[in-house]
């Protein structure tokens, strides 16, 4: 799974997407010029990766992960 937010002049987002190994929430907020402070919950069985607006990749894993871009 793939998570890339085009952020379009918002200062945050938050939402939940529900799979059916559980639900997928993000929640994300602009810390900077560049840069967001972001929390992404996986369920458990599931990874993924969390691509910036300008292209930096996290790798994700199962439970809740917060990090800066």
């Amino acid at each position: 799974m793939e998570i890339c937010p085009l952020i379009a002049g918002l200062d945050y987002a938050r939402g939940v997407v529900p799979t059916p190994l559980g639900p997928v929430r993000v929640d994300w907020e602009r810390v900077g010029e560049d840069q967001l402070a972001v929390r992404v919950d996986l369920p458990s069985g599931t990874a993924g990766r969390f691509i910036s607006p300008l292209g930096q990749e996290h790798d994700l894993r199962p439970g809740m992960q917060e990090f800066h871009t």
